[in-house]
Parts: structure tokens; C-alpha cells; sequence
């Protein structure tokens, strides 16, 4: 892998502004080992010790909260130490919201921390893994660490999109057994006749293995998929990240992802999709690997039509073809995105095969251009308007050393800033912004700031729309630059303080500690540690104040 290095960590990015509560009439249940109470989940003093109790207690329309902590899905009430039984797995239950983060001890949803609170849903049934470099290990029957290790460690069967997985670590699953079943989505597995459609929120899925999706497995399932980072999973066969086949229902949708760090011994090193239509919005693809081909993205069979908007493929390698994307016998849409700096013999950012393949591409910026992208078997490559073949001017050097995420936001002077089409923005499906809005256009970046911010400074490329939406997962706010200034109050980076910001504001207000640096992500305007009356005031003080050149 070129001496790239799998490390087992993700960072969610995206920021939420809601604050949860739950319906009229349903239950909350609580969940955290440290409660000393009566042990029936009523309350954060008798929180259940185990997840699975919980799980069994509630029904549609309920909450489950999580405090942080490890959770493995052989143990319960019944079984405190563990049953050992690699196909116990932490089932869905349909219509069931269930959020991770929040502290020992439980606390208010405006508590919730997941990256600081960390709740652990575990699949190393015995607590013996190792640390390894190479996740397909893990498959590998002579691996006998591994071999007692859950087959998924979620799963969702026959729910709807009242369903919600939110805040939680899923890792060390191993679907390395006999039964086909048991060989997909070590980390999750999603199923059903009827679509499931669980919405999985602020997730991480990491160090997961599998035969076929590593990370994430979606057999017919709509899910929704948004702010989750699959990093350090590996698949023998596909799908390294994620694998997506749909031959009979909607496919998945995915906004402001991350996929990093995955392997696979065949095609799909981040993403495999087979016959599914399915759509990546703001999704950062980076420093995948495939053996095969697509480093980064393998797209399979006629029926296969995936979407790519604003996305950036970046150091992903295949050791055959396809460094970032390779497609056979798939139509394949691509806007506002980079490919950049990824490696294959052949193909080294794109590549597709057979006469009934179409690869439609605008709007993006291509390392080598049109002359670069192997097309081969008569596959169509339809380049349409808007592209360049321009170093895009990340926020770091042209090879970064460990391809981070926070490592390709665009400097100023960048050719991809205010070079996209913003009318190829698609509806809001996976709910990035967290506002329960799934039919409005996406309207926030990889980070949870605004999209479509006009950079004054940037080239105008005659496009009549405006603002103007750049290319790849960043939108570069001009807040900040030299002869812009952020306004106090100014938490989403648009020079403006609005609605958004106060929405930010609510999320935290309240929370008492806020620690280190951004746990608050700026809501603690005075500085003084927590979130209260004086930062309120302090924002409503700048309120509608914009330094913005082209605020009306």
C-alpha cells in the first residue's frame, strides 16, 4: 500500500444543530454500566447495565440512550459474562431511536458528546484482539484471536426509517462464516424483502471485517447514511468500506461520509456497488486500496446508476485499475467533484469497461483530464461541461503524508472554488443537516457549514447561478480572511449572524463543561467554559451582523 499505514480512528465532521425528544407516549430507556439503581431502564439512575436488555424491552416509537462505554452483543442480564455466541448481534428494532454519547452517568441530550463520550458497540466477544495492521486478517481462520469475534455486530432486518443507529462506535466484527449470510457486513448488516431503511447518524465503523463489505453491508436495504466515518475495515472479496447491492429496492444515499483507510483483496478498497442506485453527496473517499481495481469505488452491472456529488477521491490506490473509481457495464454520474493524486497502472483516477457503461462527468476536476480516464470495450465517457485538469490547491501538499480528512480544504486561488453547478445539488435524502428535512436541497458541506458561499476572490466562469457551489466536499467560507472577519456569533462560517447560528447556539446551551477545544464547536462565545445566558446575549447582540461583501 505504498507504505500507507491502516490506523483504527475516525472523526465524524459533520455538526449537528437538533436537539432530540421524544414522542408523545413513547418510553426512554436508559442504558449505562456504572447506574447502581434498580436495573429496569426507567431512568439514568436504573439504567439497564446491558444494551441488549434494553433492545428487548423497547417498541415502535421508544428511544434507547447509551452512555459511553463498551457494549458486546453476547452479554445481558442473562448472560453478564458473555455467551460466546458469534451470532449474537445487536438487532434493530423497527421504529427504535437509539443514540451513544452521552456520559457516565447519563445526562440531557444537550450532554451528548459521541467523539468525546465514546459508546462502543464491540464484536471481540472475549476482549483478546490484537492490534493489526491489515483488517482482512481478522478472516483468515489461522487468525484464532479473531475467530470468536461476532459475525455483525449490528444488524437491521424489516425495519423503517422511524429506525435510527446515532453516536455509536461499531467495531472488530468478523463475518468470516459458512453460511452467506455470515460472511457480510462485518461491522453492519442491513436486509430486507420490504426495504430496510434505517438512518444511521454520526456513526463510526472501524477495524470491521468481512468476506463482502467489511464495514457496511446493504442486501436490498434503503438506508440512509449520513456523518459516518468507515475507516480501517477490509473485505476479502469487495467492499472494503462498503457494499451496496439492490436489485430490487432503492439503494442506499450517503452525505458527508468518510471513507478511509479500507482494503480489499479484491475490487472496492472504500465502496462497492453491484446493481444499486445509490448516491454519495460531500463523501470524502481517501487513502483506500483495492488489489484489483477500484481503489476507491468499484460500480457493477447494468442497474448499477450510483451518484457522486461534491465528492473528493484522493489517495486511494488499486494495484490493477481504477485508482479512485472503476466501473463495468454502470451508469455512473459525476458533478462538482475532484479526483486527484490517486495510483492504478491503468486509470489512475477513473476508469470503465463494456458498451453498455457510461460515465457521465462535468463540473469536476480530473488529474489528467479527459485523455487520462481508461475507457475500454466501446464504455462511454460523456465529458461534459465545466471540467478542468488543475492541482485544486488543498490546504496541504500535493502528497500529503497521512491523506487526513482536514487535509483538502480548498486555499484561496484554488481553480475548483466557485467551480461547480450548483443546480446539480440534490435533495437533502440522508438528512446531513440533521434538521429532519429530507425533501430540501442539501445545504451544508462536509463540515455542517453552508454550501453554495460565493468566494469574491474566485474566477468567474460565466456560470449565471449564484451563489456558486465549489468543487469537492469543502465549501470555503471567506470568514476568516485577511479583510473578512467573522463576526462574533458566526458559528457556521458564513460571515452572518443568522437563524443557523442560533440553531448551534441551542444545541449547546446549557452544557456546563465545555472542555477542551471545540467540545462546544464555538457555541462558548465568552470563553468562560460553558454554554449560557451571556453567550446567548452575545449572539443576539451581532444579530444579522454580516462582514460579508455580498450580504444584502
Amino acid at each position: 500500500m505504498s507504505g500507507r499505514s491502516l490506523f483504527f480512528y475516525a472523526g465524524v465532521i459533520c455538526l449537528s444543530v437538533s436537539i432530540f425528544t421524544a414522542n408523545a407516549g413513547a418510553f426512554v430507556y436508559y442504558v449505562d454500566p456504572a447506574a447502581a439503581g434498580s436495573g429496569d431502564g426507567s431512568s439514568w439512575a436504573n439504567a439497564f447495565h446491558y444494551l441488549q436488555d434494553a433492545l428487548g424491552a423497547a417498541a415502535y416509537g421508544d428511544q434507547i440512550r447509551v452512555a459511553q462505554g463498551v457494549y458486546r452483543p453476547d452479554r445481558s442480564v442473562a448472560d453478564p459474562t458473555g455467551s460466546g455466541n458469534r451470532e449474537k448481534s445487536f438487532d434493530l428494532v423497527n421504529g427504535v431511536k437509539m443514540y451513544g454519547g452521552f456520559p457516565a452517568g447519563g445526562g440531557p441530550m444537550v450532554a451528548r458528546r459521541p467523539l468525546v463520550f465514546e459508546t462502543i458497540l464491540c464484536g471481540d466477544l472475549e476482549g483478546d484482539d490484537i492490534p493489526i495492521a491489515d483488517p482482512r486478517i481478522m478472516c483468515d481462520e489461522a487468525s484464532l484471536v479473531f475467530q470468536d469475534n461476532s459475525y455483525h455486530v449490528v444488524t437491521a432486518l424489516n425495519v423503517d426509517p422511524d429506525t435510527r443507529l446515532d453516536g455509536f462506535i461499531v467495531t472488530a466484527g468478523n463475518a468470516n462464516g459458512t453460511p452467506p449470510v455470515q460472511q457480510k457486513g462485518g461491522g453492519m448488516y442491513c436486509a430486507s424483502d420490504d426495504p430496510a431503511q434505517p438512518h444511521i447518524y454520526g456513526c463510526r465503523f472501524i477495524g470491521n471485517a468481512a468476506i463482502w463489505g467489511g464495514g457496511l453491508y446493504n442486501e436490498d436495504a434503503s438506508t440512509t447514511v449520513a456523518c459516518c466515518a468507515f475507516r480501517g475495515n477490509g473485505a476479502v472479496n469487495y467492499g472494503g468500506g462498503v457494499y451496496n447491492i439492490n436489485f430490487f429496492n432503492p439503494g442506499p444515499a450517503y452525505a458527508n461520509c468518510t471513507f478511509s483507510f479500507n482494503v480489499t483483496s479484491g475490487r472496492g478498497g472504500g465502496i462497492c456497488n453491484v446493481s444499486s442506485d445509490c448516491s454519495y453527496v460531500n463523501c470524502l473517499v481517501n487513502a483506500n486500496f483495492a488489489e484489483d481495481r477500484g481503489g476507491g469505488a468499484y460500480n457493477m452491472y447494468q442497474g448499477c446508476t450510483p451518484d457522486y456529488i461534491n465528492c473528493t477521491f484522493i489517495c486511494n490506490e488499486a494495484l490493477i485499475e481504477g485508482g479512485a473509481m472503476r466501473d463495468y457495464a454502470t451508469d455512473t454520474v459525476l458533478v462538482n467533484s475532484i479526483f486527484w493524486g490517486n495510483i492504478a497502472p491503468v486509470g489512475p483516477q477513473l476508469a470503465a469497461r463494456l458498451d453498455v457503461c457510461s460515465m457521465y462527468i462535468s463540473y469536476c476536476d480530473v488529474q489528467g483530464g479527459l485523455a487520462d480516464i481508461n475507457a475500454v470495450d466501446n464504455a462511454h465517457i460523456i465529458w461534459g461541461t465545466g471540467n478542468i485538469d488543475a492541482y485544486p490547491m488543498f490546504d496541504t501538499p500535493e502528497e500529503p503524508a497521512e491523506c487526513e480528512p482536514w487535509a483538502f480544504r480548498l486555499m484561496p486561488g484554488s481553480p475548483c472554488l466557485d467551480a461547480g453547478d450548483s443546480s446539480a445539488l440534490p435533495a437533502d435524502i440522508a438528512d446531513a443537516d440533521n434538521d429532519g428535512d429530507t425533501s430540501e436541497i442539501i445545504s451544508v458541506d462536509f463540515r455542517g457549514y453552508l454550501r453554495t458561499v460565493d468566494d469574491p476572490d474566485a474566477p468567474d466562469l460565466g456560470n449565471p447561478l449564484a451563489p456558486m457551489v465549489d468543487m469537492g466536499v469543502y465549501e470555503r467560507a471567506v470568514c476568516g480572511d485577511p479583510g473578512h472577519l467573522t463576526p462574533l456569533g458566526d458559528l457556521d462560517g458564513n460571515c452572518k449572524v443568522d437563524l443557523f447560528d442560533f440553531a448551534r447556539l441551542a444545541a449547546f446551551y446549557g452544557v456546563a463543561s465545555c472542555g477542551e477545544p471545540d467540545y462546544c464547536e464555538g457555541a462558548d462565545l465568552d470563553l468562560d467554559g460553558d454554554v449560557d445566558d451571556m453567550d446567548l446575549a452575545l449572539l443576539t447582540g451581532n444579530w444579522l451582523v454580516c462582514t460579508h461583501p455580498d450580504c444584502d
